[in-house]
């Protein structure tokens, strides 16, 4: 796999939080650089990298900016799964 453009992101929260950025590849990985989430009036720095794990999983790391440092925010792993058939 490999990512050759850039695309744009929206993301709106069911609590009502929303944030916009930019994502693009970086050899076969995903890379959301920095981006701003807001919520309720506060606001939080955030970026994330999508590398792929096999053909249908990808690993997910999530740092958030606290003053002028990255902390660990989250892992996680996506993984694709079949749809039940009726």
């Amino acid at each position: 796999m490999s990512i050759a453009s850039a695309g744009s992101t929206a993301n709106i929260e069911s609590a009502g939080g929303f944030s916009r950025g930019t994502v693009s590849g970086e050899g076969d990985a995903l890379v959301f650089p920095p981006s701003s989430y807001l919520e309720k009036g506060q606001t939080q720095t955030y970026r994330s990298r999508w590398q792929p794990a096999g053909q249908e999983a990808y690993d997910v790391v999530t740092e958030f900016q606290v003053q002028e440092r990255w902390v660990p925010g989250f892992k996680l792993h996506m993984q694709k799964v079949m749809s039940a058939k009726r």
